[in-house]
């Protein structure tokens, strides 16, 4: 996977770098050339050899500016391209982890150990050191996590490389193919630990995905669906990728970071905007003894108006924060 991340940004790189390259090689030989021309042969030979190079000129000018066009096309053609291919990747992959690979913890069952131990030449039944060898491995695995401060000898997995080692010693587990009752419920107690602290759970901004529904909702009533596609995907992407494993959000919670994220705060300060707006009202005393009274609005228009600007803002840009919660969640996540 980091393999195919820096295979991306190293494409990226090449994308940038060699058409500002090429553009430099078509770019300063005719910018050159159009001035000497231009000095040199004007005053020289007389008008008409004047005319003939001012249409020089203008061919050399055209040139250079189809060779630059050319190349922002195809810049912007390869960029398109590779912005596709990455979010089909991250979509692709995001969906394996969430739909097909959702569970690699199997439990072991009495009847898959007895065969295996059948088929290595081993009598059914365990014997008192193997049972201690698998209770032993348990332990020492279980030692390795992160103690809860609250009770006594408690301990969760906080980690990656904590899943990954408890995967290596049901391995090892496997090998000795246990088949006593208490010991099979005992490992597969902690193969359902180990599922539950992998399962993926939503820790995005539910507010924010409120907002797109409705915003949705406004689009395709007065714009029809074809207004919709981008949002549609937009929400998929970010809702996919705020996903979380529940061991990242146990080591968050252990730090005192489970709180809102920065999108809730963030919505959570235009609101405060919003309901902090106040309705300013001018009261005028007229000599005949009335009174009249005059409210001014602007601190509600001025706030709504930001707060849409923002919203709006972070609609148009959920594909790039999906696109970050998706390396956090999916590639870099530990």
């Amino acid at each position: 996977m980091k393999k195919s991340i820096l295979i991306l940004w190293a494409a990226l790189a090449f994308a940038f770098a060699a058409p500002q390259q090429s553009l430099a090689q078509y770019d300063e030989p005719a910018s050159t050339e159009v001035v000497n021309n231009e000095n040199d042969e004007e005053y020289a030979d007389g008008p008409d050899i004047g005319f003939e190079s001012e249409n020089a000129d203008a061919t050399v000018t055209e040139s250079s500016n189809s060779g630059g066009s050319f190349w922002e096309n195809a810049l912007d053609v390869l960029l398109a391209i590779l912005a596709f291919a990455a979010i089909v990747w991250m979509i692709g992959h995001m969906s394996y982890e969430l739909f097909v690979r959702k569970n690699p913890f199997k439990p072991i069952t009495r009847e898959e150990m007895a065969a295996l131990r059948s088929a290595t030449g081993r009598p059914e039944e365990m014997t008192d050191d193997e049972i201690n060898q698998v209770l032993d491995l348990l332990e020492q695995e279980r030692i390795s996590w992160t103690p809860l401060h609250d009770k006594d000898d408690s301990r969760i997995i906080t980690t990656k490389a904590m899943i990954d080692s408890c995967m290596q010693t049901v391995d090892k587990i496997k090998v000795l193919a246990p088949t006593e009752t208490e010991t099979i419920g005992a490992v597969n107690s902690f193969i359902d630990i180990m599922h539950d602290s992998y399962k993926r759970e939503f820790t995005g901004s539910k507010l924010l995905v409120g907002i797109l529904v409705v915003f949705l909702a406004i689009m395709i009533y007065n714009f029809g669906w074809g207004s919709a596609p981008f949002f549609i995907l937009s929400g998929v992407t970010y809702i996919m990728s705020a996903m979380t494993p529940n061991f990242m959000s146990y080591r968050r919670e252990l730090k005192g970071k489970n709180g809102p994220g920065a999108l809730n705060w963030l919505l959570g300060g235009v609101f405060a905007v919003i309901g902090s707006a106040q309705t300013i009202r001018y009261t005028t005393k007229w000599s005949d003894g009335t009174t009249t009274h005059e409210d001014d609005n602007s601190q509600h228009y001025a706030a709504w108006a930001i707060g849409f600007i923002v919203i709006m803002l972070l609609l148009f840009c959920l594909l790039i924060w999906a696109a970050v919660n998706y390396l956090r969640n999916y590639v870099f996540y530990r």
